[in-house]
């Protein structure tokens, strides 16, 4: 019996996704490896070993209490484009998504999940277009209070980055405000366009801009708080001025999604920003590991959720509303 020969193409569109999973896993390995290594493992052995478990429990609770702020506010976006779902569907499968963001490679393979998942409301395009306004949402606010925090430091290099970012951002909403939006059209792929109108849909006034705003300075509240109690519980004190710009410095490095959990940058992150606040990088070495296991464990009600499918009856009662561009 013949065989087809492989071909080298073929056999390489195959290596490759299994290299570059696998890459996911080995870098962040290695950057934890060389941040150990540069400030003294033992040091974090040591400080995580004196854990208070008090804290830790803290931390859980304002992590958990991030999910279901999280949902929350992924139900009000959906809502405005059209896609309705109740408070107990939004939880659960924003729990998975969560749980399978922290334990499966890439960072974002949970909110594709949800897309997915949710697609029977309105369709998968916007199922897709609520996550990622939904999250693009809570980096929006994240780098809004990393600014608050920047410019109450205290620090004039900091400040003067602060004031940098403002005018940048301000130069930048002032050019999209004056470009021709004809003219912009006929270079912008539709879907982009119809990303833009979900965008301006969800985050008009009418649909209530104010609530998801609220929303989401008290998301990053819960996460700012959870990663303080976890440095709390290893013995590091944040104060409060200080955690609106380091703690939002730290979360930032989670956003590369060339690892499992933000685990390895965020650590490398932690071991570069405590020593600018006074101190030591091993501190923030092991409030960071503290903090990721804290985020896991908040998580874990979403390992339940593994093995469930899409709920089926979301169809009967889903409303399915196009959703019209913003005046």
């Amino acid at each position: 019996m013949m065989t087809k020969p492989v071909n080298s193409e073929e056999a390489h569109a195959v290596t490759r996704p299994v290299a570059y999973r696998l890459a996911h896993v080995l870098v962040p390995a290695v950057l934890i490896g060389v941040v150990l290594y540069g400030v003294g493992g033992r040091d974090v052995w040591d400080q995580l070993r004196d854990i208070d478990p008090g804290f830790v429990i803290a931390a859980v609770i304002a992590c958990s209490l991030q999910i279901l702020l999280s949902a929350m506010r992924w139900r009000m976006t959906a809502s405005f484009l059209g896609a309705s779902m109740t408070r107990r569907r939004a939880v659960s499968e924003y729990y998975l998504s969560s749980f399978v963001n922290m334990t499966i490679p890439g960072g974002v393979v949970g909110d594709a999940a949800r897309a997915v998942r949710a697609r029977r409301a309105a369709g998968f395009e916007t199922a897709a277009q609520a996550v990622v306004i939904e999250r693009f949402a809570g980096q929006v606010a994240l780098g809004a209070v990393l600014l608050a925090g920047l410019a109450i430091s205290g620090r004039p290099v900091l400040q003067g980055l602060a004031a940098i970012a403002v005018v940048f951002v301000a130069v930048l909403v002032w050019v999209l405000n004056m470009s021709d939006t004809a003219s912009i059209g006929r270079f912008t792929p539709a879907f982009v366009q119809r990303f833009g109108s979900a965008i301006r849909t969800s985050w008009s006034l009418k649909a209530g801009l104010m609530p998801q705003i609220i929303l989401s300075l008290a998301i990053v509240g819960a996460n700012l708080v959870a990663f303080a109690f976890a440095a709390s519980a290893v013995g590091a004190e944040i104060g409060f001025p200080v955690v609106l710009y380091a703690v939002p410095l730290i979360l930032l490095a989670m956003l590369i999604p060339f690892s499992i959990g933000g685990w390895g940058y965020r650590e490398g992150a932690a071991a570069a920003v405590f020593p600018l606040i006074g101190e030591s990088a091993a501190l923030g070495v092991s409030a960071s590991v503290a903090f990721g296991a804290v985020i896991l464990l908040a998580s874990l009600p979403g390992a339940f959720m593994v093995m469930r499918p899409a709920d089926q009856g979301q169809a009967a009662g889903k409303s399915v509303v196009p959703h019209r561009p913003a005046e």
